[in-house]
């Protein structure tokens, strides 16, 4: 029942403010219905930023299964031209044709059963499973709008696959089923590369002859998945297979681009090594406790903050897989903090997605929404600080949260909405990365600060 309750409560927030959107769709959705229809030389019609091929490979199947558009004749290959030159036009017009783009777009939604599945296999290696917490969990990660601005801000359902898949590598290691933890991260990686930092983790917190199981076996699954593409769309598909949409050329104004450092040895190497290098560090003065599940939690979620620092951009939806690591490491330890709350209700006031409910609707912008989300957020913040001193109680981080809402109300310093005179970029960089990093942070410590030194026997959950 909370599994059926989260599917439905997590689509009907897309639907609601008016997702999945069409915005970014492009990237995957010409892939979808090329192969859906066979047409599998012409999947990656373009060398240029494409989504990696997971996602069109699983959708594409559901497009086929369920016969979206099928009463329209899909182009010819003469039709799609040599090399695919007319494929992006062709299709275009035969998706208009067949009325598939609204249903293909809908196909993103099943992308939560992938999230769901990681996350009930990650509590199930812990004392959180088979109990209240696990519908508790996935209820309050389908309601958490962070999680569903990859469907809401822009079309990216890779994330979610990849971040699902992910936590189901994780999983696997806390089973010490090192080959299947390497086939899902590799799988996770032909869906969004940014699943190379959650395996950087597991390389390095590994025991001792697992390395080279966990390697092999990511290296033949994106091989299995990558290859065939490759040759299939004579060539066309490896950029996408080996970077995705990472190397995208849009620049806002992060700390990166203000101070001129942006280029990929920041951008895509110095969060690698970083990660590593933490994680070592952790390994080193942890030893196998490390392979604690709210240990690899904690440094997934520290992977993902770098990946937020060294970004050249910031979107909404780019958050959804630090916040699903947020949330799981609180229930890993066993409390819903207030600070994690505050976190992602800050996140969905400084990337608010009312706005693209506008957007995806092609309603003309009304502020009054955009506007109740903000005052509701700060009503109930300003109800729990008079309870608060009611009560002779203070919480800091409520207030601060509160000061930092107001003074944003205030001047529309908000990244969407009019009249749009937003507070730098980099700022709110800053002010999210640095407190979701103190929400890791504590973790950690705390485990540092209770380990006695002593090499304690890995404990694994049994399959």
């Amino acid at each position: 029942m909370g599994w059926i309750f989260s599917l439905a409560a997590f689509v009907g927030v897309v639907a609601v403010l008016g997702g999945p959107t069409d915005s970014d769709s492009s990237i995957s959705i010409y892939s979808t219905w090329a192969i859906a229809h066979g047409s599998f030389s012409c999947a990656y019609p373009h060398a240029n930023t494409l989504a990696a091929p997971l996602y069109p490979l699983l959708s594409g199947g559901v497009a086929a299964l369920f016969r979206i558009g099928a009463h329209a004749a899909f182009p010819t290959a003469a039709q799609l031209g040599l090399h695919c030159s007319n494929a992006i036009t062709a299709i275009s017009k035969w998706s208009f044709q067949a009325h598939a783009w609204s249903r293909t777009l809908q196909i993103g939604d099943l992308s939560w059963l992938a999230l769901m599945g990681g996350v009930v296999a990650l509590l199930r290696t812990t004392n959180r499973g088979h109990r209240g917490w696990e519908p508790f969990t996935l209820a309050l990660l389908a309601l958490s709008l962070p999680v569903s601005m990859p469907l809401i801000e822009d079309f990216h359902p890779q994330d979610i696959l990849a971040f699902g898949l992910a936590l189901g590598a994780l999983a696997c290691a806390r089973r010490d089923s090192w080959s299947w933890a390497g086939a899902l991260i590799g799988f996770a990686f032909t869906s969004q590369q940014f699943a190379v930092l959650t395996a950087v983790v597991l390389f390095v917190v590994a025991p001792k002859g697992r390395h080279l199981r966990f390697v092999s076996a990511a290296v033949a699954t994106v091989a299995a998945v990558g290859i065939p593409m490759v040759v299939l769309t004579s060539g066309r598909a490896l950029r996408a297979v080996l970077v995705g949409t990472g190397l995208s050329p849009s620049l806002g104004n992060t700390w990166l681009v203000e101070t001129g450092l942006r280029g990929a040895v920041m951008t895509d190497v110095a969060p690698i090594l970083l990660t590593f290098a933490i994680t070592y560090w952790v390994v080193r003065r942890l030893g196998v406790s490390a392979l604690a599940t709210d240990t690899l939690v904690s440094l997934i979620a520290v992977s993902l903050c770098l990946r937020l620092a060294f970004a050249t951009n910031l979107w909404g939806y780019y958050f959804m897989p630090l916040s699903v690591a947020l949330i799981v490491l609180d229930v890993v330890i066993g409390r819903i903090r207030g600070t994690t709350i505050a976190w992602l209700a800050m996140v969905t006031l400084v990337f608010n997605p009312i706005i693209f409910y506008q957007f995806a609707t092609g309603r003309t912008y009304d502020s009054g929404p955009f506007r109740a989300i903000q005052i509701l957020f700060l009503a109930v913040a300003l109800s729990l600080i008079v309870w608060d001193g009611a009560h002779r109680r203070i919480r800091k981080y409520l207030i601060a949260w509160f000061v930092v809402a107001v003074v944003a109300f205030a001047v529309d310093g908000w990244m969407y909405g009019p009249p749009h005179t937003p507070f730098p970029l980099w700022l709110w960089q800053v002010v999210l990365i640095s407190t979701a990093l103190m929400l890791v942070g504590g973790s950690i410590r705390a485990k540092l600060r209770n380990h006695d030194g002593k090499s304690v026997p890995v404990q694994f959950t049994q399959m």
